[in-house]
């Protein structure tokens, strides 16, 4: 965005910016735009498959989900929670605690849609660590 919008100041800069009438790209694109345009390109794919073989429902696919898995994957690689709530920009840091609960084991795969692999837990740890 900087590079489509280089006048413009950082913190107006929005993520998706709407191509029309928009020169500062601090409009963003509107939410049923994105949904509508999600939803077509969910139903062009093959059957999205679970690992037992039954089709998983697409209407469980939306952009929302993407964010809580975003969030979810990053507790179960251990980030502390306090960088969390800034990549997320939660106000209340309840709000990214409901990540963090023990009772949930992602990571050990009881929750395989979201379970990492050991090289990429390791390697986003490191990450914080070097911007620490």
């Amino acid at each position: 965005m900087r590079a489509r919008f280089p006048d413009a100041p950082l913190r107006g800069l929005v993520l998706i910016p709407s191509p029309k009438t928009n020169p500062q790209g601090t409009r963003p694109l509107r939410d049923e735009t994105i949904s509508q345009n999600h939803r077509q390109w969910v139903r062009s794919l093959t059957p999205l498959l679970l690992a037992d073989g039954a089709e998983f429902d697409e209407d469980n696919v939306f952009p929302y989900a993407y964010r809580h898995t975003y969030a979810q994957r990053h507790a179960d690689a251990g980030v502390p929670v306090d960088a969390l709530k800034e990549l997320m920009d939660h106000i209340q840091l309840a709000t990214t605690q409901s990540y963090y609960n023990p009772r949930e084991l992602h990571q050990a795969g009881e929750k395989p849609q979201v379970a990492w692999s050991r090289r990429e837990v390791e390697g986003l740890r490191s990450l914080y660590e070097q911007a620490a």
